[in-house]
């Protein structure tokens, strides 16, 4: 037989504790009125669950790679398409400075050629005869300097020319370079 105990009115004094014990018999389990039908083991329950959760958790997770897959796209494309328009810019710029300076060259070499046409018509309208030849060699000696300054000053123009081309060459390599870069940086900002 079984007993229960309870213990009561514990007082601490001097010489101990005092305290009041009760014994009364055990009182009988009633069984459960409500028995329910025994559940699947749990590890069943936790192993489908589990593979339930991994596989929504992969569903997740490709869908998310999707997302940022589409986004990366996008943002590639808008890159491509900002650097096509700034490339054809530029490309347009520089045929643009190029006809400019062809033209200009063009122009001078005709003023030039037109002003030294005058400047011979004026000096054979002056010049006898007999000072013709004396003239015309000094003319000639000096067509022949400015000839001469001419071609210096034409190789001088396409050695400027070769530096602007060289220098502009260099200034869209840095473009690109630097393009590229940001290109590269800009996928890992996008999140």
């Amino acid at each position: 037989m079984a007993l229960n105990l309870s213990v009561e009115n514990v007082v601490d004094s001097e010489n101990g504790y005092w305290a009041e014990l009760t014994l009364e018999p055990a009182k009988k389990a009633s069984p459960p009125q409500n028995i329910k039908k025994a559940r699947s083991p749990l590890k069943e329950k936790t192993e489908n669950n589990t593979f339930e959760r991994v596989k929504s958790a992969d569903a997740k997770r490709s869908s998310l790679l999707g997302e940022k897959v589409q986004k990366t796209k996008e943002h590639n494309q808008k890159v491509e398409e900002v650097h096509k328009e700034s490339k054809e810019q530029y490309q347009k710029r520089i045929e643009g400075i190029n006809t400019n300076l062809t033209e200009k060259i063009k122009k001078a070499e005709q003023i030039h050629n037109e002003q030294l046409e005058e400047k011979k018509r004026k000096a054979s309208k002056c010049i006898d005869s007999s000072k013709k030849l004396d003239v015309r060699k000094k003319f000639e000696s000096a067509w022949q300097s400015k000839q001469e300054k001419l071609e210096k000053a034409e190789e001088h123009r396409k050695e400027q020319e070769r530096q602007i081309r060289l220098n502009n060459e260099q200034k869209h390599q840095r473009f690109l370079a630097n393009k590229e870069k940001n290109i590269k940086a800009t996928p890992q900002d996008c999140s």
